[in-house]
């Protein structure tokens, strides 16, 4: 998974897509999302506000359907995502929810 946080702090976290035709630029971004929040202003911690697994694993192949379309040139950090490192550092992040 990859963490992509964009300028206005939110934080979308989730596993890439291929671009497809219908995106308008091949720098936008695909992804299915299975956290997301928002990184505070003060301190960057990441804040956890919607855990998407419980939808992902009842929708199975129709999770796509979750895909956001990120535009690169809003996007201000990414990064590779270890949820279990994530639970270490905060304790408070479980994708088994």
């Amino acid at each position: 998974m990859v963490e992509l946080t964009m300028r206005n702090g939110k934080s979308y976290i989730g596993f890439p897509l291929k671009n497809e035709a219908f995106i308008h630029s091949d720098a936008d971004v695909r992804v299915i999302p299975v956290l997301s929040g928002y990184r505070k202003q003060e301190t960057r911690e990441l804040e956890i506000t919607t855990n998407y697994s419980a939808v992902i694993r009842s929708l199975g192949a129709g999770a796509e359907s979750l895909t956001v379309v990120l535009p690169s040139r809003e996007i201000v950090s990414a990064r590779l995502f270890d949820p279990e490192l994530c639970e270490i550092f905060s304790g408070r992040t479980s994708l088994n929810a």
